[in-house]
């Protein structure tokens, strides 16, 4: 599939127009200099093609520091990988020494380069695009990336370089999200598993911003992983900038398979991490908490710290914890292994004769005690979704049942079926026990 790669320095619009051609609000947009570090990598739509989208940060030849020369590279890697340029510029401040020197690079890189005017918000503007002529490109596109002007043109070049393939079904991919505190490690583990250094890894907290998501295959899975911004606790979050790629990363949260909860197990947890784990068990359909940098920590005080994470969290009955080092590789690949076996078993479905059996066995052993003078009944269950695995029982008393009665339950039931690392849904339903009689036997009542 082509990927096609937006660059321009920085505060142009490029990631506007991102997320005018992918139809959501994906990159963080903010009218400050730098705002959109890493490369983000979206597959787009047009016209019955697919291609891939990378938004890059503002390329900026001065290295003034280490985050700036990172985000350098990242540009420079993303134009080698890329099959199609859209270079970028600003119609309002129009050409500027910067523009000459990226259109120069451009150049020599031999790559096909469409040059976007962007802010051309009405006709008058659009007479200064001439201007823009003189940075040596045959074909410029006036465009506004706010209001949608002349996107849906530049669109039509683009699928006119895509040859006809065969379009991938989306849905079929699982989708793992790497969430966590700020400088967990999350972009280290994410980079180890592409192989590849799409991502900045710095010691600094808080350098991903973006939710970044790439698709690839792995032992004949196909995958999207996600990294995310690290999440703080609110009183810590201090500007509109941070509140949104937090919104992102929990909204990332909302859309997996897989929610890949990231603590540094060579230190104790923290409120955030509970909390974390706990917002994964409510929206995440299979989750796995990977202890990183374990190797600060000593091997044989390994199982010691996997038990103080659990008796650390003994309201989630069903913890999958598994010890990694993002730094060294140590049990990287096999986390991803163990949350493809996790969603593929939470995607399962139980069968439904086994399951009312264990319940009808365990409320024969232990019966919910007496409401008032009223005996609770028990009537059945079903599996009505999968991933995570929603189960209704039928009683009559839906609003009494007791949390401990509902957590004796779903203990039966992780004992018998595989759920280790994936969240149960039980909710309770009135089911009227309905007598119905004929019209003669109705008659005869009446005489």
């Amino acid at each position: 599939m082509k990927n096609v790669v937006i660059v321009g320095r920085p505060n142009v619009g490029k990631s506007a127009l991102f997320n005018r051609i992918i139809h959501r609000r994906k990159a963080v947009v903010e009218a400050i200099s730098g705002v959109t570090r890493d490369r983000l990598l979206q597959r787009a739509e047009w016209r019955g093609k697919s291609f891939y989208l990378t938004d890059t940060g503002g390329y900026v030849p001065s290295k003034a520091d280490r985050i700036t020369s990172l985000v350098s590279q990242q540009v420079d890697l993303a134009i080698d990988e890329g099959d199609i340029i859209l270079f970028t510029v600003d119609a309002i401040e129009g050409v500027t020494p910067l523009d000459r020197e990226i259109a120069d690079s451009l150049r020599k890189n031999g790559k096909r380069v469409l040059l976007v005017v962007n802010k051309v918000d009405n006709e008058k503007r659009e007479q200064v695009i001439y201007d823009f002529f003189k940075l040596g490109f045959e074909r410029i596109f006036p465009v506004s990336s706010i209001h949608g002007r002349g996107v849906a043109e530049l669109l039509d070049e683009i699928v006119k370089l895509i040859p006809e393939e065969r379009l991938e079904d989306v849905e079929k991919r699982i989708k793992l999200a790497i969430i966590g505190r700020p400088n967990v490690g999350k972009s280290s583990f994410f980079n180890r598993i592409i192989d590849e250094e799409r991502v900045i890894v710095d010691e600094k907290p808080g350098t991903t911003r973006d939710a970044i998501d790439t698709d690839f295959e792995f032992e004949g899975e196909k995958l999207t992983i996600i990294d995310t911004a690290g999440i703080r606790r609110k009183p810590r979050v201090r500007t509109d900038l941070e509140y949104y790629t937090i919104k992102r990363a929990i909204g990332a949260l909302l859309l997996c398979d897989v929610a890949m909860v990231m603590v540094d197990g060579s230190v104790d947890i923290t409120r955030q991490d509970k909390r974390l784990i706990a917002l994964s068990g409510r929206s995440a359909g299979t989750i796995t908490v990977l202890l990183n940098k374990m190797d600060l920590v000593p091997k044989r005080l390994w199982n010691d710290v996997i038990h103080y994470f659990h008796d650390a969290l003994p309201y989630i009955p069903y913890l999958l914890t598994l010890p990694i080092s993002a730094k060294r590789g140590d049990g990287v690949f096999d986390a991803v292994r163990i949350a493809i076996d996790a969603y593929k078993r939470s995607s399962a479905r139980m069968d439904n004769e086994e399951l009312n059996q264990i319940i009808r066995d365990a409320v024969s052993r232990l019966p919910h005690k007496r409401i008032g003078k009223k005996k609770v009944f028990i009537l059945g269950c079903r599996q009505v979704s999968q991933n995570p695995p929603q189960i209704i029982f039928y009683t009559n008393v839906p609003d009494d049942i007791s949390n401990d009665y509902q957590r004796y339950l779903e203990k039966r039931i992780r004992e018998v079926f595989p759920l280790n690392g994936i969240p149960l849904v039980m909710k309770f339903k009135r089911r009227r026990k309905e007598v119905r009689t004929s019209k003669k036997e109705k008659g005869k009542r009446k005489k």
